[in-house]
């Protein structure tokens, strides 16, 4: 195995393990500070890495942007 897979591998196995010590998720909020942020400027493209439950994409995209969000994660408990 080489080096970046082997990071790779290690962050997965760590973002595993957080999501699935979080409860599953029946309603995903947005990060307060985005919400504050984000509510001046106009709707645009907006790429979310590492979306978690999808609360930032699910609200921005209500917004009326276009948003691409990417999690990785072997295993997504939702």
């Amino acid at each position: 195995m080489s080096t970046t897979d082997r990071s790779t591998a290690d962050a997965v196995a760590f973002w595993d393990g957080v999501h699935a010590a979080r409860p599953a998720a029946g309603d995903p909020q947005p990060n307060a500070r985005l919400a504050e942020t984000v509510t001046g400027p106009p709707p645009g493209d907006a790429l979310d890495l590492g979306c978690g439950d999808g609360g930032d994409t699910l609200w921005l995209a209500g917004q009326g942007w276009q948003v691409t969000d990417h999690v990785l994660l072997v295993r997504r408990t939702a």
